[in-house]
């Protein structure tokens, strides 16, 4: 599926990563390189099937069942938590609640990803148009052999185009369709927030809760990277352990920390670990 390059150092993937055209290409970081990519719906269901030992027909089934749930019990409560704590989400519920306009009525989009936002599974999978900010996810917990995948996304939306009208796009991803039709749905929110706009961030929104991504992409006719055309638009830059710690200090010198990707203190508390590669005398600074 994916073209994979072995990075061999910092500056190797300096090299590759810039050759890439801007807003061309997305990425996604992942801290091991044996992990495939899912959504948090689709892990999570994996989990419970495993841990309440539901048999594999009853439970796909109820996948479809378990999302619509979920989302209209946001729907339905998340103002009681909301309202107790006031943020710019109060103004997204009151649009999206408001019958007189149509555009945010019903509009399952916005609502995930409000749920993604606050940390509910959904089946949105974060990507970014920044290499280094993907990569930045990557290392923040990788432990050993970690990854960068790549995307061309004009390859996505042209595949997507020439297979449906966007109307029948938007539409079909609740159809719940398990038998053909695949395909994955680039999605930038209408109503943004600020973590999105720190991490220059977007959604790919599969449209089956029952495949992973790489089972979804086969639908566009990529094998090896290469497309129909024999154009790369598929990467999975691959990193060994022993360049974890170096792109951490190279990211932080390029301003890419948690506190420049996460608003408020959540972003000045997960800076903490990473003082952990550096000294003491580092930690201290001026003061």
């Amino acid at each position: 599926m994916w073209n994979e390059v072995i990075i061999k150092d910092w500056v190797h993937f300096y090299s590759t990563i810039t050759e890439l055209k801007s807003k061309e290409w997305i990425f996604r970081g992942q801290a091991s390189s044996e992990w495939k990519i899912t959504s948090s719906l689709f892990r999570e269901i994996d989990r419970a099937k495993d841990l309440i030992h539901i048999s594999g027909g009853d439970w796909g089934k109820k996948k479809n069942q378990y999302e619509e749930q979920l989302i209209r019990m946001f729907q339905s409560q998340s103002h009681l938590y909301l309202s107790i704590n006031p943020d710019d989400h109060l103004d997204i519920i009151k649009i999206i609640q408001d019958g007189s306009n149509n555009e945010y009525v019903n509009n399952k989009l916005e609502w995930l990803s409000l749920m993604q936002h606050y940390g509910a599974p959904t089946r949105m999978i974060d990507w970014t148009f920044s290499p280094f900010i993907g990569l930045f996810f990557a290392v923040e917990n990788a432990r050993t052999e970690f990854a960068l995948y790549s995307i061309n996304l004009t390859h996505i939306i042209s595949m997507n185009k020439k297979k449906f009208k966007k109307e029948e796009l938007s539409k079909k991803l609740f159809l719940h369709v398990k038998t053909s039709g695949f395909f994955v749905y680039p999605f930038e929110p209408q109503i943004s927030n600020e973590r999105i706009l720190k991490q220059q961030g977007l959604f790919i929104v599969p449209s089956s809760n029952y495949k992973t991504f790489d089972e979804l992409l086969s639908e566009y006719n990529i094998k090896n990277g290469f497309n129909d055309q024999g154009e790369i638009v598929a990467y999975k830059f691959i990193f060994d352990k022993s360049l974890i710690v170096e792109s951490i200090r190279n990211l932080r010198m390029m301003n890419i920390t948690p506190d420049s990707l996460f608003p408020g203190i959540e972003g000045f508390s997960r800076t903490f670990k990473l003082h952990l590669y550096d000294s003491t005398s580092n930690l201290k600074r001026i003061y």
